[in-house]
């Protein structure tokens, strides 16, 4: 997509983030498949309101969701690139598209703020060297497994942060000095019910 049409899409998110609290921003085209998909070289990023983010707790029922990393950054407006992550969590995204974007559309899915929906954070993790780990999916009479790994991400976590920052400053999107950022899916898709709970097993 040229650089006017992507000036476009993301001042017509902008309108949409501004007057809301962002305190996250979820990350996609940062794994091969949806790479392909949106056949970009850029990420596309879309804000994520404070109130649409959870602690471990599943509040409705989500068709469509992935396992990500997210990243509890702060960081300084006068220089993007200048930044500390505070908090490491395991995480699971919930896109919520507004339009239907089956061709893989990379101005429709950055004009529709990348489909953000909700974010719950599952668990905190202390550790630096984690790739690997499972998802478990408990309700009364089930329980399912999906397996995540950092290795489906096609840059690291430092470049996807880098990035991220790089499109706010650029765009004038709306930040706060602290703000999560989620990395993009590092698992296949999965659904998820309210009355389901959730383990991480690594």
């Amino acid at each position: 997509m040229n650089n006017d049409n992507l000036d476009l899409a993301y001042a017509i998110q902008k309108k949409f983030l501004l007057n809301k609290k962002i305190s996250a921003y979820k990350v996609g085209a940062s794994n091969s498949s949806s790479k392909k998909f949106f056949n970009t070289n850029n990420i596309i990023i879309g804000g994520i309101e404070e109130r649409n983010i959870y602690k471990n707790e599943i509040k409705k029922n989500y068709d469509i969701a992935e396992l990500e990393l997210v990243l509890k950054i702060q960081y300084s407006f006068k220089d993007p690139n200048k930044f500390k992550v505070l908090k490491t969590y395991i995480g699971i995204e919930c896109p919520l598209p507004e339009i239907q974007n089956e061709k893989g559309s990379e101005f429709i899915c950055v004009a529709d703020n990348c489909s953000s929906g909700d974010l719950i954070l599952i668990e905190e993790i202390k550790g630096t060297n984690i790739k690997n780990f499972d998802l478990l999916i408990l309700d009364k009479t089930n329980k399912f497994k999906i397996s995540a790994s950092l290795d489906n991400l096609v840059y690291s976590i430092d470049e996807i942060i880098s990035k991220t920052l790089n499109i706010i400053e650029n765009y004038g999107l709306p930040s706060y000095k602290e703000f999560f950022v989620s990395t993009g899916g590092i698992s296949e898709n999965f659904s998820l019910k309210p009355h389901q709970s959730l383990k991480i097993k690594f």
